[in-house]
């Protein structure tokens, strides 16, 4: 998603600003491959959880232009 706002000095001068974000709802998809089926005898504790993600973490990006 991303959005842009151009603020006009005069007729030959602008300044535009820019805000970009990735991933814009934080959605966590986990990666099948790495969840953990380890007996229960050894640790118990860590059967079924994922060690890995497909998606990557919220990026957001902001930009500043000056036109003349």
């Amino acid at each position: 998603m991303g959005v842009n706002k151009t603020f006009r000095f005069t007729e030959r001068h602008a300044l535009r600003f820019s805000a970009y974000a990735y991933n814009l709802t934080n959605s966590v998809r986990f990666d099948p491959a790495t969840l953990t089926n380890n007996s229960a005898v050894t640790n118990p504790t860590s059967i079924g959880l994922y060690s890995g993600t497909l998606t990557k973490p919220r990026v957001m990006e902001f930009a500043l232009r000056y036109q003349f």
